[in-house]
């Protein structure tokens, strides 16, 4: 369940879980996962064809970033069956019940060919308590659509 909208920088944040979504191609990404990948991460680009649903997680600067692979650049329809994969592999993590984890709001981005509202619904039902960053939303506004 969402629980805070930020708009600070997740690198910055205080929790000690950050999620963020890659494709199943792990193929150079746009945005924050492709940032992280060539950055941090370059072991992802080196990954081929990972199963939907997978979560991938690697400790680095004493936090565990989560990779929920949960849509394809390939496929026509590559985010249809995100929402769900969203839900499922945030669930998969391993953290303590009263833990926040540092959530990027996954597909927002006009450009990706997802649906952000169904995604941010999906987020929203997980079983984590999350703290959604977004440069693009206010508070208010997330909240709103979750209404």
């Amino acid at each position: 369940m969402i629980v805070q909208v930020s708009n600070e920088d997740i690198m910055r944040t205080a929790c000690k879980h950050i999620v963020f979504s890659l494709n199943k191609e792990c193929g150079m990404d746009v945005g924050f996962t492709g940032y992280l990948a060539v950055k941090y991460f370059p072991e992802f680009l080196k990954e081929k064809d990972i199963a939907l649903g997978t979560v991938i997680t690697k400790q680095k600067f004493q936090k565990n970033f989560h990779a929920l692979v949960c849509y394809s650049v390939r496929d026509n329809d590559g985010w249809k069956d995100s929402p769900e994969i969203i839900t499922d592999c945030l669930n998969k993590i391993e953290s303590r019940e009263e833990e926040t984890i540092a959530c990027i709001y996954i597909g927002a981005s006009p450009f990706s060919g997802a649906d952000p509202i169904k995604n941010l619904q999906a987020i929203h039902a997980s079983n984590k308590k999350i703290i959604l960053h977004t440069f693009d939303y206010t508070e208010k506004a997330i909240f709103d659509e979750l209404k």
